[in-house]
């Protein structure tokens, strides 16, 4: 309303709004990546383990691995969105 009484008309009120539609696919698809980087550095290091015949737990491998990646991830994620929340 502010515009209309400066005397703006309404294309260009329509011209000056910017569309803004932003989802967190960006945050989620680096946490999915850092999840999957953690389970195959997890897989990797159990591929070694074997070879070495050593008795790991290795469920509790890919947990640890797959969450220690993932909260690194929305670290990263949460670095990268600052900029654009300003």
């Amino acid at each position: 309303m502010a515009r209309i009484d400066k005397g703006l008309d309404a294309v260009e009120i329509n011209s000056q709004q910017e569309v803004k539609i932003r989802g967190p696919w960006l945050k989620i698809g680096i946490l999915l990546t850092g999840i999957a980087l953690g389970l195959a550095t997890a897989a990797v290091l159990i591929i070694r383990i074997e070879s070495l015949y050593m008795k790991f737990p290795y469920p509790a491998l890919l947990l640890i691995f797959g969450l220690l990646f993932g909260g690194i991830s929305m670290i990263i994620a949460h670095i990268v969105d600052r900029p654009a929340r300003k």
